[in-house]
């Protein structure tokens, strides 16, 4: 039974690694990364749920349902980052609703609850379809699947055959995973790679393949175990960061000391990250400033930031004005930009090794 978890979770490490090499030297994971493993991952993930349900072809009907609304959504995400204009075919949209409408109607046919949230889906997924096919490229930030999953969880639940099983929890868990992520995506709270590498974990391994040293823990959900790990292994990042500034003897404002450090500015395209100070020439004489922090958190949750490094490297050209002023202006602070999907390829190997870091502090110091 732990096979197919076993061997998902293989394939997910391998891709992970691969992208987060391609993460550090090209600071963007086209999507087709992704797919190699998909098409290893998913199909274990739907051997799982059969294998685990004694062969329940329903609940696996289920689960491909919501890796085909998941599947859905990358395709736009594709689409977009690639410019493709063609509009998605209603053949595509159709794949989801067919695997959905047979698994809540498996047996006794939909109920009422799940009939209303059914129709609601495929309103939503048709709306957007008609507007990609109206507006040839829809954004992909869009909130169209977080409703989406909301009432899939929902329908799940009061759908017959796994109402309050494990199997009903751990498709219901998934879901409001997927949920959580994607709101974080459209929040602009994590990058897309970032966030699409946590939803296909929570797509295909919703249970630890092996039990880890600390043991599983109490809510015995892998995906929340891969990305409370990560959460926490990225906050030694700022603490580094901090303690390399108190050793190297970097001054800026307190809050600045944990985001970023000073990098010699004629040669800050050999840096990743984004600029933490407004730099600019009046009488013949530089006049710098810190950008606030609190600036710097509302420009990200609106989708943008300050220049990066990356932009001034990639276009030379365009950015000479401001290459030269950084230049004379010796040391130019910037916020880190260490990709969250290294934290997340730690997290997920810590999970299956170490188990869930923060239930072993609670056991150690609370007695849980």
């Amino acid at each position: 039974m732990l096979v197919p978890l076993t061997i998902g979770f293989l394939a997910i490490a391998i891709t992970l690694f691969y992208a987060s090499f391609r993460d550090i030297r090209e600071r963007r994971v086209p999507v087709r990364t992704w797919y190699p493993m998909l098409a290893v991952a998913v199909p274990m993930g739907s051997a799982f749920y059969l294998l685990y349900s004694g062969g329940n072809v329903r609940v696996v009907f289920s689960y491909c349902a919501l890796a085909a609304f998941i599947l859905f959504d990358t395709l736009w995400l594709n689409r977009v980052s690639t410019r493709d204009t063609r509009p998605v075919t209603v053949g595509l949209l159709l794949v989801p609703l067919v695997l959905l409408g047979i698994s809540w109607s498996w047996g006794t046919g939909l109920g009422t609850l799940p009939l209303i949230l059914f129709c609601c889906i495929a309103v939503i997924l048709g709306y957007a379809t008609w507007l990609d096919v109206q507006e040839r490229a829809v954004p992909v930030r869009v909130w169209y699947l977080v409703p989406v999953l909301f009432a899939y969880a929902i329908g799940e639940y009061y759908s017959p055959g796994t109402g309050g099983s494990m199997l009903g929890i751990y498709l219901i868990l998934t879901a409001a995973f997927c949920l959580l992520i994607q709101v974080f995506l459209n929040l602009h709270l994590m990058g897309g790679a970032d966030g699409y590498a946590l939803i296909y974990i929570g797509l295909t391994i919703p249970a630890f393949p092996l039990i880890p040293l600390t043991g599983v823990p109490s809510t015995a959900y892998f995906p929340l175990t891969v990305l409370v790990n990560a959460l926490l292994l990225n906050i030694v990042t700022p603490l580094g960061i901090f303690l390399w500034n108190l050793v190297k003897g970097n001054r800026a404002p307190f809050a600045h000391l944990f985001l970023g450090f000073p990098v010699p500015g004629e040669r800050i395209g050999e840096s990743f990250g984004f600029l933490m100070e407004e730099i600019e020439e009046q009488d013949g004489r530089l006049v710098r400033r810190f950008i606030p922090v609190r600036k710097l958190i509302r420009l990200m949750l609106a989708g943008k930031r300050t220049l990066s490094t990356q932009k001034m490297k990639m276009h030379p050209d365009q950015y000479a004005s401001e290459l030269a002023l950084f230049s004379r202006a010796g040391q130019v602070w910037i916020q880190y930009g260490i990709p969250f999907i290294i934290p997340i390829t730690a997290g997920f190997l810590t999970a299956m090794v170490f188990g869930d870091i923060l239930y072993a502090i609670l056991r150690v110091v609370g007695g849980i």
